[in-house]
């Protein structure tokens, strides 16, 4: 499998992580990549499009994507387009999907998260979603979660408005401290959380969370479009660090292999597919 991008390795990835114990080691193990996606609608900029970006995922050649700022049947995306089931069929025959609103009503459509996932790799038990609280903001959020047979992946979009934050992370750990934090099955929580590494509710999660993804910039923008010379590394690209994956602390013993920050494609330019960079783990378990 072809990696054609380039990014900033934390030193999580320099050493195997193990979290708790658990696991039973007469189970083979397997290894899982994970990315989260914030795609803007497939709509930034010229470029984008569900096609567009499909190419680049492929590159990748992920398990489940996670991804954010989907359009569901809106004057603005189309009207009979249900973007997460464009996309999972511009990722393939074989790919399925789930989408879950967080604005209801918005623009004679729907606004929200969702899940692509290969059907060859994993298989699907449940998924459900979570609505989070709008505290003063007034776009409401959510939260979007697919439990396969081995592991939990969850998408969700944070608002970023201070009021709204920490009662969303919070009310997300609770739910899915209640529902897995007893279990040995992995749990990870990919998501655009607009906000920092030293933001308080990002200081919340890693009371309950391990951070998998490297610190490096995710939301990059228009910053690095038409640029005469390209970012050559991660500490070249303008941006903030806003984009996360995570692992639930339970009882599951899991392995870090690998996680980047992905800005270098050969099928295409990641700053013209959306204003945000993907980011994978690859995970063992």
């Amino acid at each position: 499998m072809k990696r054609f991008c380039l990014a900033l390795a934390s030193a999580l990835c320099i050493m195997s992580l193990a979290v708790s114990c658990g696991t039973s080691q007469g189970n083979q193990k397997k290894t899982r990549r994970l990315v989260t996606y914030n795609v803007g609608i497939f709509g930034k900029w010229d470029l984008s499009s569900e096609a567009y970006t499909a190419a680049l995922m492929k590159e990748l050649d992920p398990d489940a994507i996670a991804l954010q700022e989907l359009d569901s049947c809106t004057t603005r995306s189309g009207v009979e387009r249900v973007q997460a089931t464009v996309f999972a069929k511009a990722m393939g025959e074989n790919w399925g999907n789930v989408y879950g609103h967080a604005l209801k009503s918005y623009k004679e459509g729907s606004y929200g998260i969702g899940m692509v996932w290969n059907n060859d790799k994993v298989k699907v038990k449940e998924t459900f979603k979570v609505m989070l609280p709008k505290g003063e903001c007034r776009e409401e959020r959510a939260l979007q979660v697919v439990e396969y047979e081995d592991f939990v992946f969850a998408s969700t979009h944070l608002n970023g408005h201070a009021s709204s934050l920490k009662p969303s992370v919070e009310l997300i750990t609770e739910t899915l401290k209640a529902k897995y934090g007893e279990s040995d099955k992995p749990v990870f929580l990919g998501g655009d959380f607009n906000a920092r590494p030293d933001n308080p509710c990002i200081e919340y999660m890693r009371q309950n969370w391990t951070i998998l993804t490297p610190v490096g910039a995710t939301g990059v923008g228009g910053k690095n479009r038409n640029l005469p010379t390209p970012p050559q590394t991660i500490e070249e690209v303008q941006g903030g660090c806003i984009d996360y994956i995570m692992l639930l602390n339970n009882k599951a013993e899991v392995e870090l292999i690998d996680s980047k920050i992905c800005f270098k494609f050969e099928n295409g330019d990641a700053f013209e597919s959306s204003d945000h960079l993907p980011v994978y783990v690859d995970v063992r378990f």
